[in-house]
């Protein structure tokens, strides 16, 4: 799948290319040449081409993601069939640290070169950008770009990468790339905030900036905002809700889904919001409560020698039992407002915890199947869905599911005629596991709204 990762970013590159943008791939090239993309793909370009970069990128189903800044846009596109998320970062001007320019971004711009056909940093640009970008914004050097700044200092012109230096953060810079040069990568390290001096005093305006984003920013908004998340349900969670009758899989596929945007960098949280799962402790409560009410009543009843009703009870999963049996009629339409009480309760819980995406088993739409609840549930359900939600319907030939279930043929196709009901995307459950795991990710990230309101760990 490394092939068709590299088609897509190279898709996106060339676009900008048939729209006459200017831009340069800053590093990470090496998938030009046939190795995997490596995290993200860095790109320069014009701060004046920001709305053409993003007209081309968003034609081709890419994202924007949340946090952009007048410097830096992030744009993501999840990749089913690899079940990879690329990501690419646009600097505008130049490559920041904390808003103070890294390199010179247009001197980068009008001397980059053509390898594999895609604009890159001459050698020593690129040398310089490297330096740079490790001692300030990472405070040391990766190993693959400590190996590319030594075999670049080989055969870099020395004059050219100190004037660029210099151009930048002045003597020190210079001072800083010389070093570089001579296989001394630490000095640039060790002078990182003397480099930061030199870059403020050279652009006052970015002071402001500069304060906001390390301290301010860094130390205050972010942890705060972190903090007031925890307690904050109304914060936006996209919600990943996997629906469907009995035996269509749905706790296997909320597994792999939740294990898939995991692995994708995504933070994600699993839950349990049915009518038959895990239920709330309010009511759980209220159970216990009604329960003891109808032991005393059967009691009294015995007292004066009246035999009880036979009174229909909830029907709860009994998985110790052999053979299909049918579905019971649905619960009266009083008990949804209980179980709906209840999911809200589970749903909150689950929010809170929650910093990025929710991938539901099961969600309040289950009372349309279980109880008799048919007056205007969409109305309903749109309380709970909001903005950020993509519900996804298991179904398929009843038959191939009711082997699978515990519960008759008739039973299914009752269930499926009650979701059927639902404007929510549906998937055929009786493919091999891949396929649908892959259906219900086409599903969730067919207009890409995911990425808008998910966070990208990196």
């Amino acid at each position: 799948m490394t092939e068709a990762l590299n088609a897509l970013a190279l898709q996106a590159i060339d676009k900008l290319d048939d729209r006459g943008i200017d831009y340069c791939v800053l590093r990470n090239f090496e998938f030009l040449t046939g190795a995997e993309v490596d995290g993200d793909v860095d790109i320069l370009a014009p701060a004046t081409a920001c709305r053409a970069v993003d007209s081309a990128l968003t034609g081709l189903g890419f994202q924007r993601g949340r946090g952009d800044t007048s410097q830096q846009t992030t744009y993501l596109k999840f990749h089913v069939p690899s079940r990879r998320l690329l990501v690419l970062d646009f600097y505008w001007d130049a490559p920041t640290y904390n808003g103070i320019p890294i390199i010179d971004g247009a001197r980068t711009m009008e001397r980059a070169r053509r390898h594999e056909g895609v604009r890159v940093p001459s050698e020593e640009d690129l040398f310089v950008e490297l330096l740079f970008h490790g001692a300030l914004n990472k405070n040391g050097f990766r190993r693959e770009y400590e190996e590319t700044l030594r075999n670049l200092a080989d055969r870099v012109s020395e004059e050219q990468v100190l004037t660029h230096a210099s151009a930048v953060f002045g003597q020190i810079g210079r001072y800083a790339a010389r070093g570089a040069l001579n296989g001394n990568l630490d000095r640039a390290v060790r002078l990182k905030w003397p480099l930061v001096g030199v870059a403020l005093v050279r652009h006052p305006s970015r002071v402001q900036r500069f304060v906001w984003n390390l301290v301010v920013r860094r130390e205050i908004v972010i942890p705060l905002k972190r903090g007031l998340k925890t307690y904050d349900p109304t914060e936006t969670v996209f919600v990943i809700a996997i629906l469907g009758p009995d035996g269509a899989g749905k706790t296997t596929v909320t597994d792999n889904v939740a294990t898939v945007l995991r692995e994708a960098g995504f933070q994600v949280t699993r839950a349990q919001l049915g009518t038959y799962n895990a239920q709330s402790v309010p009511l759980r409560f209220g159970k216990t409560v009604l329960q003891r009410v109808g032991d005393w009543r059967t009691r009294l009843k015995r007292l004066v020698n009246i035999s009880p009703q036979t009174e229909e009870s909830d029907h709860e999963n009994d998985h110790g039992q052999s053979g299909p049996e049918s579905l019971p009629a649905k619960r009266p339409s009083w008990k949804s407002g209980f179980h709906i009480a209840d999911i809200a309760v589970r749903l909150l819980s689950a929010r809170s915890q929650t910093h990025g995406v929710l991938v539901a088993d099961r969600f309040v739409h289950d009372v349309v199947a279980y109880d008799d609840f048919d007056s205007h549930p969409e109305r309903t359900f749109q309380l709970f869905e909001g903005t950020a939600f993509t519900g996804v319907v298991l179904g398929g030939d009843a038959r191939t599911i009711a082997d699978r279930s515990e519960y008759d043929r008739r039973s299914i196709e009752r269930m499926l005629a009650d979701f059927e009901q639902l404007d929510l995307e549906q998937v055929d459950a009786t493919q091999d596991i891949d396929s649908v795991v892959d259906d219900v990710l086409e599903a969730v990230f067919r207009d890409g709204e995911v990425l808008a309101y998910s966070n990208y760990v990196r």
